[in-house]
Order: C-alpha cells, then sequence, then structure tokens
C-alpha cells in the first residue's frame, strides 16, 4: 500500500505540471504501457456496476465498447466505422469516443472539437452542435456543467442512453433513425 501511495503522489506531482492535452497524452500512454489486457473496458464495467449501471440523467459511461464488436485505438478507428455524414454526427461520434471507449464520466466541447480539428472536420460553433444534439427527441447528450458566465463558457456535456445507442447502431451499419 506503501509503494501505491507513494507513486500516486509522484504521478500527482507530475501531472500538476501538464496542460489538459498533454496529461491526456502521458495517461493513455501510461495505461496502454502498464494496463493488462484492456483496462478501460474492465475499468469501464467495474464502475458501471458500482454505481447501478448510469447516471440519474439518463446517460450511459458503463463502457459498452464491446457491444459494438469493436475496439478502438484511435478516434479516427471509430470514425472509420461509424461513417457519421454530418458534423453533428461527427460530434455525437467523438462525444462517445471520450465517454465511452476512454470511459470519461463528462468531456468539453472543447475537447472533442479539438479532435474534429485534427481530424478535418471540426465545428464551427461546438456549442450550437451540441445544442442540436440536446434539442432531439429523445435527447442524444445533456450538458451537466458550465463554468463562467459568458456565452464562450466552458461547457461539459455527457451522452444520454439514446446518443450511446445511436452512435452503436452507427457502428453497427444501421445507421442514425431520426
Amino acid at each position: 500500500m506503501g509503494n501505491e501511495i507513494g507513486a500516486m503522489g509522484a504521478i500527482d506531482k507530475a501531472m500538476t505540471e501538464l496542460d489538459e492535452d498533454e496529461a491526456r497524452r502521458v495517461l493513455t500512454w501510461a495505461v496502454d504501457k502498464f494496463a493488462p489486457g484492456d483496462f478501460r473496458s474492465s475499468r469501464s464495467q467495474s464502475k458501471g456496476e458500482k454505481d447501478g449501471g448510469g447516471s440519474s440523467d439518463g446517460s450511459s459511461g458503463n463502457g459498452r465498447q464491446a457491444e459494438t464488436g469493436g475496439s478502438y485505438d484511435r478516434i479516427s478507428d471509430l470514425m472509420d466505422e461509424a461513417s457519421p455524414t454530418s458534423i453533428v454526427e461527427w460530434v455525437l461520434v467523438a462525444s462517445y469516443w471520450y465517454q465511452v471507449i476512454q470511459g470519461h464520466e463528462n468531456f468539453s466541447g472543447q475537447e472533442v472539437n479539438s479532435d474534429l480539428k485534427d481530424l478535418g472536420h471540426g465545428s464551427k460553433n461546438i456549442t450550437d452542435s451540441y445544442n442540436s444534439l440536446i434539442k432531439r427527441k429523445p435527447p442524444l447528450v445533456r450538458q451537466v456543467e458550465k463554468t463562467g458566465r459568458s456565452k464562450q463558457a466552458r461547457k461539459k456535456y455527457r451522452l444520454t442512453t439514446e446518443g450511446v445507442r445511436t452512435v452503436e447502431r452507427m457502428i453497427q451499419g444501421n445507421g442514425d433513425e431520426d
């Protein structure tokens, strides 16, 4: 136990010196290097078992990667499989990457759009893209946090159960059934 606490302290100290993107790359590298098997799936599944498999707003973060029949090492692999056709679909699939594949409880529009820009499909207004997903019936995304008062404040989002299902249908080739 003492070794674990020491390692956690060292990681904490090292990570506080990094910005968000650097920290994400370091964590991804560490999981890939040190975690046996598919750490992300097993961790997400055990988390879902502990908290009842979802959150009170109907979202799902319980690692359903196996249900799609695919394992995605890169966001581009997921995009190739899902084949989004509109910018809103690209945003939805990228959100799935963060929540289901990466196991994030929630994600920011900025981090999603940053990855989309790297893929050549950035949203001109990520908030408008998310608002479109929120206004669908049933909603595919929920805003769960806002930091700041302005319209440009940092917002955090979470996919709903229907949002997860929609992406899984896209991955399976059934398309978005609106």
